[in-house]
């Protein structure tokens, strides 16, 4: 019984770490953009409702946009 109630105890501790992940996710300033028009893209974390605001740019180890010929450029950072 006490064996069964520890893997019981363990089991519904895996199921609820996902709880406390976050996401990393893209918002950008606008949704519709012309083109040749500039727009400032955030790097935000936490849900897309409910963020805990923009993540600091010493977290991130890359931040650079790719087009799709494979060249590089890295974007400004505010």
């Amino acid at each position: 019984m006490k064996r069964t109630f520890v893997i019981g105890i363990v089991v519904c501790s895996i199921m609820l770490l996902p709880v406390f992940a976050h996401d990393l996710f893209l918002k950008p300033a606008s949704f519709f953009v012309k083109v040749n028009e500039k727009v400032a893209i955030s790097v935000m974390n936490g849900t897309y409702q409910t963020s805990e605001g923009a993540v600091s740019f010493a977290r991130l180890t890359d931040v650079s946009v790719v087009a799709p010929s494979g060249t590089r450029t890295n974007p400004k950072v505010r």
